[in-house]
């Protein structure tokens, strides 16, 4: 799963570049990136339980890899509305200069 997700990747960037102007091309690229973190946070949280990391893998370090895959997709969410928004503003202002 994680690797389809990765593989997926390509497409939902052309797909973005080819169509900017459209909010389901940034829609989807954000969905891509959304599960991507989304498995990749299930992932660790599975090795951590599971004991497949080393046992000097402390609490810290897996809290600041569980915060860091949180705020990274936070921080592409927030993106996403900014630009989803931004569009809005922008064709609103331009069809009104017209």
């Amino acid at each position: 799963m994680f690797l389809f997700t990765i593989s997926l990747m390509p497409f939902s960037t052309s797909l973005m570049a080819e169509f900017i102007t459209l909010r389901t091309a940034l829609l989807l690229y954000w969905m891509n990136i959304f599960a991507f973190g989304a498995i990749l946070f299930a992932s660790w949280r599975y090795a951590m339980r599971a004991g497949l990391m080393e046992p000097d893998v402390s609490a810290v370090i897996d809290r600041s890899v569980l915060n860091r895959i949180v705020i990274a997709q936070a921080l592409y969410a927030f993106g996403a509305a900014l630009a989803s928004s931004a569009r809005i503003g922008a064709s609103g202002l331009l069809s009104w200069y017209r």
